[in-house]
């Protein structure tokens, strides 16, 4: 044999689905015992073949698929509260600006005769800008966690497409850490 493919436990049984170097064929084969397979892709000469891990049996899978589900619809839950913070925080934001611009202008109305007017323009701009780059910066973040839903939602379809359970287990478990991490990022 050439590699091993896939590992499949059925009873006593270990089921390997192998590909030979002649023609790539691939080819499924039984054995008994861990003792036969390990003496069957041992090779003379050259880097042993490594055995993959048993494939998850059905129950196994949709524990996993479950746990995935569960996981998306927290991380799902999570987002949405996110999102009602970020909109309370950019109506604070946008709040605090216009008392801040009510207040500047006030202000820059008294000292008008007695102040430099550039400065307090100045001021004002850069307030100003303050207030709109934290205004951009809460509306990109809402962007980029509604894409990245909406990206995670197309691709557990693709998998599920595909069948391919476990991968979707382990794509969404390093999708929840990276989340996690994100939140974690955010609220520091």
């Amino acid at each position: 044999p050439f590699r091993a493919l896939q590992r499949v436990e059925q009873d006593d049984t270990t089921w390997v689905l192998f590909e030979f170097e002649e023609d790539s064929v691939e080819e499924w084969r039984a054995f008994s015992s861990e003792d036969e397979l390990t003496d069957f892709v041992r090779r003379d000469s050259g880097e042993p073949i490594s055995i993959p891990p048993a494939s998850l049996d059905p129950e196994e899978s949709e524990r996993v698929v479950q746990a995935a589900n569960d996981i998306c619809a927290k991380t799902a839950e999570e987002f949405r509260r996110y999102r009602v913070k970020a909109e309370i925080a950019r109506k604070q934001k946008d709040a605090e600006t216009r008392q801040v611009a009510a207040s500047t202008i006030s202000e820059h109305s008294r000292r008008i005769n007695r102040q430099d007017l550039e400065g307090e323009l100045a001021r004002a701009k850069a307030q100003a800008e303050q207030a709109e780059r934290l205004r951009v910066q809460m509306a990109d973040a809402e962007d980029r966690w509604h894409k990245e839903r909406e990206g995670m939602a197309r691709e557990i379809e693709k998998l599920k497409s595909e069948g391919s359970e476990a991968t979707l287990a382990a794509q969404w478990r390093q999708r929840y850490e990276a989340c996690v991490g994100e939140k974690e990022e955010t609220e520091v």
